[in-house]
């Protein structure tokens, strides 16, 4: 192990040398390592602990490594597994920001080189690719350069386990990645026998409505006997899914609209349809062992391509931060309807165990534009704390995730759930939170907004953009066109610059004329003045004379 991990607890023994890995989750993502891992021949595996939800997403704590070190043991050819940690922690910004806000309790791995970590491979480098519509088996085989078959069992139990005809449907359900609210799956599974949520004590709420016991598993192994011996599977992608996908017993899952890159691959596997009759028939088929039949049935193995619509229901969520990290399970969650004008919704905040530091809000799992009228957040008493009035630039300057803004009705900003899982956290001053230790309430006036409105939206936005576009094409055409003008009036310019420097030329050329024939009419006017002057004029002037006579000319002249 180099100086940079630091080794929490070992598991089993692997000779030195032998080939190794690291992986720094989530906890579902080790297990669809598993193929990869067996691919690479790997004998001894670190789990790295490491919580990073406002960067990487990723949550993988100690414990949860322990968690599962006795289900990785099982595995054929796993010699050993090391929980693991670098002991650091990022924050962002300076001050009171940086010592209170933390980004990351130790540290994401992808980037790293594996000789630095005294490790053959780095599984975390799966998150370097794109990974919607990529099967997570496929993701981390394609980061390793190995070939694998995800529609083959890939998770091993040392024992078999039976499934009985009153065995239980095991449900497993979390706040994020589902498409569809509790009050489908209460009608899905109704009447259809015993019914077994999986989860933390704390979980219940995520099950609100649904009938059935809650199971908390002691660790991994426990967890996937459990599934391995339920007549199906059905849930939303997590831990327990990945275990009944690694074991491929029945199973139905709603695979949320993004990402989609854990969803069935081989055998008893499909798709939720989005309409519950559907659902209802193939989950009734499923469990007499006819799945195959069931006209709708969609098996992801063939076409991973899944785009699901979006539910009638979503839900909103308030989370409160009273230590570094906001932490599961959410403070209050309530259902969020389509209606034509917003709807009051309250979050109940139960009493914290000592003043909250931060209060987060979750726009819920629809994708698209939400119109948040009011926002307000009261103590236990109903005393008003603070009421939302930031504009879009304060909004913006706030902790948030997968959310951006757009211009809305009556001035207030169009809240965008870019991906199902946007967030806020609130700019509640410090002292007024320190109201809600006892408990308190955060009411929304909101409405997220109909297909049709969105279209609506959408429409006017193109029109609006489509008229810019052609008011700067024309404003470019009259540019042109002045352009164009300008460089004619230029050229006629310098036309009669050029005839006006032609025309001093030919008056120079005159000019020079005129001066060199004067020079030559005063040169001979001087020259004849100066015969006339001379001696010998004067002395041969009787000669003239009497040659004049002699011509009969006479003496004029």
């Amino acid at each position: 192990m180099s100086a940079m991990l630091t080794v929490r607890s070992r598991h089993g023994a692997a000779p030195d040398g032998v080939p190794s890995a690291v992986h720094s989750g989530n906890m579902g993502d080790i297990i669809y390592a598993l193929p990869t891992l067996a691919a690479l021949r790997t004998q001894r595996l670190v789990l790295n602990a490491c919580r990073d939800p406002g960067v990487g997403g990723r949550v993988l704590g100690p414990g949860m490594a322990e968690f599962l070190v006795p289900l990785l043991l099982a595995q054929p050819g796993l010699r050993q597994v090391d929980v693991a940690e670098v002991p650091v922690r990022l924050s962002p910004g300076f001050g009171a920001r940086a010592r209170s806000v933390v980004l990351s309790e130790g540290l994401p791995l992808e980037h790293v080189p594996a000789g630095a970590l005294g490790v053959d491979h780095v599984l975390d480098r799966f998150r370097l690719q794109p990974l919607d519509r990529l099967h997570l088996v496929d993701a981390h085989a394609r980061a390793a350069g190995v070939r694998v078959n995800g529609a083959q069992p890939f998770l091993h139990l040392p024992e078999p386990v039976e499934r009985r005809a009153d065995a239980p449907i095991v449900l497993s359900l979390t706040p994020r990645y589902r498409h569809q609210p509790c009050e489908f799956f209460a009608a899905l599974l109704k009447g259809l026998g015993p019914v077994v949520m999986v989860g933390l004590p704390e979980d219940a709420a995520v099950y609100a409505g649904i009938a059935g016991e809650l199971i908390t598993a002691k660790d991994g192994m426990e967890l996937a006997r459990l599934i391995a011996g339920a007549r199906a599977f059905v849930g939303a992608p997590s831990l327990p899914y990945a275990i009944a996908e690694g074991l491929k017993v029945p199973r139905l899952v709603d695979v949320p609209a993004f990402p989609a890159n854990a969803f069935p691959l081989g055998a008893d596997g499909w798709v939720m349809p989005a309409g519950l009759p559907a659902a209802r028939r193939m989950l009734e088929a499923m469990l007499e062992g006819k799945g195959r039949e069931v006209p709708l049935a969609l098996n992801a193995a063939r076409d991973a391509r899944v785009a699901l619509p979006a539910a009638p229901m979503g839900r909103i969520k308030a989370y409160v931060r009273l230590g570094p990290h906001y932490a599961e399970p959410p403070a209050a969650v309530a259902p969020l309807a389509l209606a034509p004008v917003p709807q009051r919704v309250e979050l109940a905040l139960p009493p914290q165990a000592e003043p909250p530091q931060a209060v987060r809000f979750d726009v819920g799992e629809r994708v698209g534009p939400f119109d948040v009228v009011a926002l307000r957040l009261f103590d236990a008493q109903g005393h008003e704390l603070w009421r939302l009035e930031a504009g879009e630039a304060a909004l913006r300057a706030q902790p948030r995730g997968n959310l951006s803004f757009q211009p809305g009705p009556a001035g207030r900003p169009l809240w965008v759930n870019v991906d199902g899982h946007a967030w806020i956290e609130l700019p509640v001053p410090a002292e007024r939170l320190a109201a809600l230790r006892g408990g308190g309430q955060l009411a929304a006036d909101l409405r997220a907004l109909a297909p049709e409105e969105i279209t609506a939206l959408l429409t006017a936005a193109a029109a609006e953009r489509d008229a810019a576009r052609a008011e700067q094409a024309a404003a470019r055409a009259d540019q042109a066109a002045a352009r164009a003008e300008a460089d004619a009036a230029r050229g006629a310019y310098a036309e009669t610059l050029a005839e006006r420097d032609r025309a001093r030329a030919d008056h120079m050329a005159a000019m020079a004329d005129v001066h060199s024939l004067t020079a030559q009419r005063d040169a001979l006017h001087a020259r004849i003045e100066g015969i006339y002057r001379s001696t010998s004029w004067k002395v041969s002037a009787p000669v003239r004379v009497a040659m004049r006579l002699l011509r009969g000319r006479g003496l004029r002249g």
